[in-house]
């Protein structure tokens, strides 16, 4: 009698394990966003139909991305050939979706200033660049003409499209 309340017992706490396991790998992550959004909320009041709005947008523009490479490798390459080209809107794509307006008006400016040039030369350099984790990675190029700088891009992989965008410069 023993042994069949042990089976029965262990047969149903294996059920509720598998369940509980099968559940919390399935279930959906909330979304939520990259950048502190606190500027935006800072701006003018905002109601929480706003906030939600914003938040439904932003994880769809997410869901939508495709700007990107497979790799931050990758990336960085498309984000070279689009600055060399000139076309710094396409160039600020490759950034995170909520920083996208702020880096083209920053890219403008560099491009005003003839900076672009040094960003593309920098990357020709080429550099040394490491994984922190399976979705965040780090490129740092080489020295600029010995003056002790270079660039630093941080990448992250974006997991609803798994395209790698650019954090930072």
């Amino acid at each position: 009698m023993f042994s069949i309340r042990f089976w029965v017992a262990l047969s149903v706490i294996l059920t509720i394990s598998g369940g509980a396991y099968y559940w919390y790998q399935n279930r959906e992550e909330p979304f939520v966003p990259y950048e502190d959004f606190g500027e935006w909320l800072s701006e003018e009041p905002r109601s929480e139909a706003d906030i939600e709005n914003y938040v439904e947008n932003l994880q769809e523009a997410y869901t939508n991305d495709t700007y990107g490479g497979d790799t931050p490798q990758e990336t960085l390459r498309l984000l070279h050939d689009a600055l060399a080209e000139g076309d710094i809107e396409l160039a600020s794509k490759y950034f995170l979706v909520e920083k996208q307006e702020k880096i083209y008006t920053s890219l403008q400016t560099a491009q005003k200033n003839n900076v672009i040039s040094l960003i593309v030369e920098a990357i020709e350099m080429g550099g040394e660049g490491s994984y922190f984790t399976e979705t965040s990675y780090e490129f740092k190029t080489k020295d600029l003409k010995g003056e002790g700088a270079g660039f630093l891009f941080t990448f992250i992989k974006n997991p609803y499209s798994e395209v790698w965008k650019i954090e930072d410069l």
